[in-house]
């Protein structure tokens, strides 16, 4: 798993990568072992997405009748959401590099996708919080 300084390192070049400057592939590693490494995000990701959890059960439950329950067969639920929402794009992106002629950027963009995801999970954690603390 990619330590703290990597993961700066990565946040770097995507950061660079959103102010358009290419220089941002520089920081991220397309290597085949930086591909695998780059589903190591999904972790880095998961406090902000129990943030969210969070925000969305207490919604679900506010806005059912009293008595309504929402334990981890819930939060399991939107995990799972949530990862297939992450991992079937990518898949679908890795089935049609080779169709759509991308194939040789497959691995930029499989390490861009999900790194990218980290601050914009976390960016989503925000609001989330928010409403976990000042409810109404």
């Amino acid at each position: 798993m990619p330590q703290p300084e990597e993961i700066s390192l990565y946040l770097k070049g995507i950061w660079l990568l959103l102010t358009g400057d290419q220089r941002g592939f520089d920081y991220l590693d397309n290597s085949a072992a930086g591909v695998i490494r780059s589903f190591a995000a999904i972790l880095w990701s998961l406090p902000a997405m129990a943030v969210i959890w969070a925000s969305t059960r207490y919604y679900y439950l506010s806005n059912m009748p009293e008595g309504t329950s929402a334990g981890l067969p819930f939060i399991l639920k939107l995990m799972t959401i949530d990862l297939i929402s992450w991992i079937v794009p990518i898949a679908l992106i890795a089935a049609l590099a080779k169709p759509l002629a991308f194939g040789e950027l497959l691995a930029d963009v499989i390490v861009t996708t999900n790194w990218i995801s980290v601050p914009l999970l976390y960016a989503a954690a925000v609001p989330a919080a928010l409403s976990l603390m000042v409810p109404a």
